[in-house]
C-alpha cells in the first residue's frame, strides 16, 4: 500500500491531466518530481489516509508552462483497495510569473487530471485543464508526461 500511495502521490503532485476528453490537447510536456515528505495512518484494516509533497519541474515546448514549484496531496485508501488522491500545486517561471492548479488521481485510471486555478503575469485569467501520466517512479522520484487545453 505504501508503494501504491507513494506512486499516486508522486503522480498526483506532479503535473497535468485531462479533465475532459472533449478538448483536443494544444499543449504538452514533461514533469519531474522529487518527493520531500510523506506520512500515512492506517485507521482500520485497509482503511488509510496519507499525505505527501514534492518539489517538481514542468517543461513544455509548445506552451508557457515551464517552471518549478511544490505540490501537496491527500490520499484516501478504502478497504476495497480503491485509492483516490486530490492535490494542489504552485509553480513559478524563470521570469517570475506563477500559476496554481488542483487535480485528482485514482486507482480507476492510469492518468490524473489537472485544472488551473489561478495565475500571475502571463497566467492571469487562464483556465487550462488536462491530464498527466507517470512514466517511471522509484518511490523517491517520478517522471512523466502531461497534456491538455492551455487556454
Amino acid at each position: 500500500m505504501l508503494k501504491q500511495s507513494t506512486c499516486l502521490i508522486s503522480a498526483v503532485l506532479l503535473s497535468a491531466g485531462i479533465a475532459s476528453n472533449s478538448y483536443a490537447d494544444n499543449c504538452s510536456g514533461h514533469y519531474t518530481a522529487v518527493f520531500t515528505a510523506y506520512d500515512s495512518a492506517e485507521i482500520d484494516k485497509g482503511h488509510s489516509i496519507a499525505y505527501g509533497s514534492n518539489r517538481n519541474s514542468v517543461t513544455s515546448d509548445n506552451s508557457a508552462y515551464n517552471g518549478v514549484g511544490v505540490c501537496s496531496a491527500i490520499i484516501l485508501t478504502t478497504p476495497d483497495g480503491k485509492m483516490q488522491m486530490k492535490y494542489s500545486c504552485v509553480r513559478k517561471t524563470p521570469d517570475g510569473d506563477s500559476w496554481s492548479l488542483t487535480g485528482e488521481y485514482g486507482s480507476a485510471s492510469d492518468k490524473g487530471t489537472w485544472v488551473q486555478t489561478g495565475g500571475t503575469g502571463k497566467f492571469a485569467g487562464k483556465t487550462g485543464s488536462g491530464w498527466w501520466k507517470p512514466v517511471m517512479n522509484d518511490g523517491k522520484m517520478e517522471i512523466g508526461t502531461w497534456g491538455g487545453n492551455c487556454k
